[in-house]
């Protein structure tokens, strides 16, 4: 129940209370089916038979050794797509000054949300360590390459939704890499979506 509440906050931050109108409020309703729903899939995977499963039969496939750093890499190749993007004078919606700015802010959000529901939940990884429910690389991912979308959508569709290979690639290393349940990446993605 918590974590619906933080959620149903986190989507108010882009509403004005007394002025938002019909119109508003269903592209809002909208645009919030998909990431609700798949935080609540992550809510009630999160510590399930199916969840702990999942984890098993993926470190079965890959052996109980297997670690690929990858994840600790690819989170930022939005960003770099989007500067690389800037230099090579495709057009965006915003300078890339700006662009730095909303990359930070959305990171500092979403990063700090995501830190702070971490040590709320002290839930146990997959590996045994701490602080895994949601995964902050996932979030950072996704927040990086919704700010690639945002920026490129309008002028460049496949530099756009190219971003997101990398961004779901991140979240299936953590799962792979034994960090993270399939819980953790579910609402980790959806807190930088």
């Amino acid at each position: 129940m918590f974590y619906l509440v933080v959620i149903a906050l986190l989507l108010s931050f882009n509403c004005k209370s007394s002025s938002l109108d019909t119109v508003k409020s269903k592209d809002l309703f909208g645009k919030s089916i998909i990431p609700l729903s798949l935080i609540g899939l992550g809510i009630i995977t999160n510590k399930s038979k199916f969840e702990n499963k999942l984890q098993v039969d993926l470190r079965k496939r890959v052996g109980e050794n297997y670690e690929n750093r990858i994840d600790d890499y690819i989170l930022i190749a939005p960003v770099v797509q989007m500067y690389t993007a800037d230099f090579l004078g495709v057009k965006s919606k915003n300078h890339w000054f700006y662009q730095s700015k909303y990359l930070l802010f959305s990171n500092l959000i979403s990063s700090g949300i995501t830190n702070r529901l971490k040590r709320l939940t002290k839930k146990i990884r997959p590996n045994g360590s701490n602080h895994t429910f949601p995964s902050g690389h996932t979030t950072i991912a996704f927040t990086n390459v919704t700010v690639l979308y945002n920026e490129f959508i309008d002028t460049s569709h496949l530099l756009a939704y190219s971003g997101y290979a990398f961004a779901i690639g991140t979240g299936t290393f953590r799962m792979l890499n034994n960090k993270h349940w399939v819980s953790d990446v579910l609402v980790g993605q959806e807190l930088g979506y």
